[in-house]
């Protein structure tokens, strides 16, 4: 693992998986982004985090930190981004947008097969509209 940090998502999630494309066409570094089945159980451990872990919720890992995970990992990876994504994620460090985040995160993450169809119907309203 190179010393960087690097946002863990789940590959077998379709609205995860568009997020981190998001995120991948915008970080000033590829190798940042990483589905949570390229590691295996040892590796996990070495950040620690368990399968469990990475089942349940997006990380962001920086080597020397503790993982964070949820609408704190969306905040650390925006502010990776840099640029207006970054200014995003410094809002969502204020304290009554980290308890809506968080609470938003918790739905998404427990809705996701629901919030991939929604996303993909938006999705494809806003390219037939330009």
């Amino acid at each position: 693992m190179e010393d960087v940090g690097v946002l863990i998502y789940d590959r077998e999630c379709g609205f995860c998986t568009n997020s981190a494309k998001w995120a991948r066409n915008r970080f000033p570094h590829p190798h940042r982004i990483a589905a949570s089945q390229d590691f295996d159980d040892d590796a996990l451990a070495d950040m620690g985090l368990s399968r469990a872990d990475v089942d349940r919720a997006a990380w962001w890992y920086e080597p020397g930190s503790a993982a964070v995970d949820g609408a704190e990992c969306i905040s650390r990876t925006l502010l990776a981004i840099g640029g207006k994504p970054a200014l995003i994620g410094r809002l969502l460090w204020l304290p009554v947008m980290r308890l809506l985040s968080g609470f938003l995160y918790r739905w998404v993450a427990a809705n996701r097969p629901l919030v991939g169809r929604w996303a993909a119907r938006l999705s494809r309203r806003s390219r037939t509209a330009a």
